[in-house]
């Protein structure tokens, strides 16, 4: 991790889908990345993370992220992800989120609707809550109806609790 965050990169992609031994190490993970970065792609997949609170720490200090890909698919016991919306909160330059949080026990859109509002900067966003519990995104549709920026929207919906 000291090497990580010592370097220069500004683009880097690590996948620890399934990764047992990597679970300890996620809540400090993103703080070992360093701050230069504008690009992260973070496959999560299958971690059975419960809270966001397990992996999201310390997202809020790549201030430079110009695009964030995160995949928490198949996290079949993550419920709660305002600890990560918080987090994406202080990227006030993301130009680009794609959140997959499809095959989860999510319910609510939590912190991650009210901060959509504060990535003044966002032209492409995707949300992938297929076969998620969510059963109500007006929150979500309020905060997408003021985001002026957004070019692309992708909002995967199929076999969640919407679509029954």
């Amino acid at each position: 991790q000291k090497a990580l965050s010592e370097s220069s990169l500004s683009r880097v992609a690590f996948s620890f889908s399934g990764c047992k031994r990597f679970r300890d190490e996620a809540s400090k993970f993103a703080l070992s990345i360093p701050e230069s970065l504008q690009y992260l792609d973070l496959d999560y997949a299958f971690m059975q993370f419960h809270s966001s609170k397990e992996f999201a720490v310390g997202f809020r200090h790549l201030r430079n992220l110009k695009m964030l890909k995160l995949s928490l698919h198949n996290s079949m016991e993550l419920s709660c992800i305002n600890n990560l919306g918080e987090e994406i909160g202080f990227l006030a330059h993301l130009i680009e989120l794609d959140l997959d949080i499809g095959l989860t026990k999510i319910t609510k859109c939590g912190a991650l609707s009210e901060i959509l509002n504060n990535l003044s900067e966002l032209e492409i966003l995707r949300i992938n809550f297929a076969h998620t519990s969510i059963s109500d995104i007006s929150d979500l549709s309020k905060s997408l109806a003021t985001m002026t920026n957004v070019k692309k929207l992708t909002l995967d919906m199929k076999h969640s609790s919407l679509s029954n």
